[in-house]
């Protein structure tokens, strides 16, 4: 699963542009705690120590 999203990350900032504020790895993590666990995007954001408009521009 982790390496689909690190060809399409690749794919899609092929260009350049600013650093993400969560890595794939955690982004993935994040992803599956809001589905499996029906956790609220605030709960999460707080776990990583990042802003919930963060978290939802990335998901």
């Amino acid at each position: 699963m982790l390496a689909v999203l690190k060809t399409a990350y690749q794919l899609k900032h092929a260009k350049g542009g600013r650093k993400p504020k969560l890595s794939l790895e955690d982004l993935l993590m994040a992803t599956l705690q809001y589905v499996r666990e029906y956790r609220t995007y605030e709960q999460i954001a707080a776990d990583f120590g990042i802003h919930e408009s963060n978290l939802i521009r990335r998901s």
